[in-house]
Formats: structure tokens, sequence, C-alpha cells
């Protein structure tokens, strides 16, 4: 009974000085991405234009708003075995758009993802493909002057 006792006070304890840790840090180093809570769907329509739904979930630890954008990297899209690219986030829609993820300080966002991208290489037409990636592998965030990659081990 103490032994499961212990445990369970170490693990709070691990996890209450973890995040304490990361209050510290500023920018992007205080940033964690949920692999947890971040899901996307794939679909390719028979035209090439791949469709990309889902969201990206991300912990803001510091005590300041950090702005970032986000790199899927095309590694991530195995399965669709054709000529991808990385896929910068949030897309540019138009000038007005805001080209930046804005997290406050202590919280936790999902952003939602909905792009369509012409796929590159393809022969019109093509089969139709579709898919999921329960389990983000590689992500990438980047600002003016930081970036930081978070992979799945």
């Amino acid at each position: 009974m103490y032994f499961v006792v212990f445990i369970w006070l170490a693990t709070n304890i691990k996890a209450v000085v973890g995040e304490k840790v990361m209050s510290f840090r500023k920018g992007l180093q205080a940033i964690e991405f949920k692999f947890d809570q971040s899901k996307l769907n794939l679909r390719v329509d028979s035209l090439g234009i791949m469709h990309v739904q889902g969201e990206i979930t991300f912990r803001n630890y510091g005590s300041d708003s950090v702005t970032f954008q986000v790199i899927l990297h095309k590694e991530d899209f195995f399965f669709l075995e054709r000529n991808i690219t990385d896929i910068i986030l949030p897309e540019k829609v138009d000038a007005e758009s805001d080209k930046n993820i804005k997290i406050p300080p202590k919280t936790t966002l999902s952003y939602p993802v909905d792009i369509e991208s012409k796929l590159t290489g393809l022969k019109i037409p093509t089969t139709k493909t579709s898919g999921s990636i329960s389990i983000i592998q590689k992500i990438t965030i980047i600002s003016e002057n930081e970036r930081k990659t978070f992979e799945f081990k």
C-alpha cells in the first residue's frame, strides 16, 4: 500500500516540478506539442487535390504569449506514396489573414487544420486515397528567430 502511495506522489511531484521548470522558459522553449491530442485526416480526390483536416494541440507553459508557424513534415504523409512537400501552417489565404498561431500564456490551444493542396508530379486523373495520422511523428514550430522540433518517440 505504501509503495502505491509513494509511486503516486512521485508521479505528481514530477509533473508539478516539470511544469514549474517550463514556466521559466521563454518563446518557443515554453511550448509543448501534445502528440496525444493532435490528429489529422487526409483525403486525395480524383483531381489530385489533397484535403487535410483535423487539429494540432499545443501548450504554452510560459508567462508570455507566443506566436509561431507550424511545419507538418512530408514524412508523416508516407502512406500517400506521392510526391508532396512540407505543409506550413497557418496557410496564408489573403493579405489580411494572420500568418501566425498565437497562444496566450499558460494556455492549451487546439489549432484547427483545414487545407487543400495540389499534389505535385501527378498525372490526372488519379486514384482517390484517404487515411489518418493518429500520431504525428514530427512537427516543427518556427518564429522569427527560433525553431523547435518535436519528434514522437
